[in-house]
């Protein structure tokens, strides 16, 4: 019934908390304190470098440690990406990737067309909002990018169809 347009288009992207905990972030050399005894030992992080270059999760080990900003915290997340179309806000295209730097480069932030995607992003925003709350998608519930991965694209084709759904909703007069 074209409700997906061809010509313009948004990418974004959110983190995704991984499920494992700072506990089992441990260096890669093995190094450290011994294992302490216990289910939930008692940790202290305090004064110690802790990075993806240096430490990995011993949990989920795909995840990296990431922070949003220079004043947050930094935890093990995904990231996901979404390509949505501006006319109607359908998810046309999903990604999860490792957390790393910035996706978008110098070049792209210059252009026209990117300052309307900017105006447009509060839609492809709704459906990152819905996936986190309604969707589940705050904090995954699989260890791994690739079941990971089959999450969000089951979260956001949730996400389209109720989307469709008030696509199709006739106006009230």
């Amino acid at each position: 019934q074209g409700f997906v347009s061809d010509e313009h288009f948004s990418v974004d992207g959110t983190m995704i908390e991984a499920w494992a905990s700072h506990k089992s972030f441990v260096p890669k050399d093995g190094s450290g304190p011994d294992k302490p005894a216990g289910r939930n030992p008692e940790t202290n992080f305090k004064g110690e470098k802790r990075s993806n270059a240096t430490h990995h999760s011993t949990t989920d080990p795909q995840a990296r440690l990431y922070k949003k900003g220079e004043f947050t915290e930094a935890k093990l997340r995904y990231m996901t990406h979404a390509l949505s179309e501006n006319r109607n806000g359908l998810v046309v295209d999903v990604e999860s990737t490792q957390a790393s730097g910035s996706a978008v480069d110098g070049r792209t932030a210059r252009g026209k067309d990117y300052a309307m995607s900017l105006r447009r992003r509060k839609m492809i925003e709704e459906a990152f909002g819905w996936i986190k709350t309604a969707g589940g998608l705050r904090k995954t519930r699989h260890k791994g990018l690739e079941k990971l991965s089959g999450q969000a694209l089951f979260a956001f084709a949730a996400y389209n169809l109720t989307r469709l759904l008030n696509l199709m909703r006739p106006a009230a007069a």
